[in-house]
């Protein structure tokens, strides 16, 4: 089988404050899709886990951030914060007085 990696995308649009979720499988290895949507966000800053590799070797988002949007501010934040099963929110936004 070719090239398959799951990429989670969340983006929050300041402009009219929606978020954004999409969870697909990544099936180029040259993250063709996320790519994509990473153009059409057009982000002023990407949060992505510290791996510049995916498991079976081949580039990962990461990496990826760091060729192609080098002038995106990039927050490396651990594995554990991107468990679908928890909020990320709750655990790591500032309080809100």
């Amino acid at each position: 089988m070719g090239f398959l990696s799951e990429v989670g995308v969340a983006a929050f649009d300041l402009r009219s404050a929606s978020l954004h979720l999409s969870q697909y499988i990544e099936t180029s290895s040259s993250y063709q899709n996320t790519k994509t949507l990473l153009h059409f966000y057009d982000p002023m800053a990407i949060i992505v886990t510290p791996n510049k590799l995916a498991p079976d070797g081949m580039v990962g988002v990461s990496e990826l951030v760091d060729r192609f949007y080098a002038t995106v501010k990039k927050v490396v934040m651990g594995r554990g914060c991107f468990d679908d099963t928890k909020v990320m929110l709750d655990t790591y936004s500032p309080p809100i007085f």
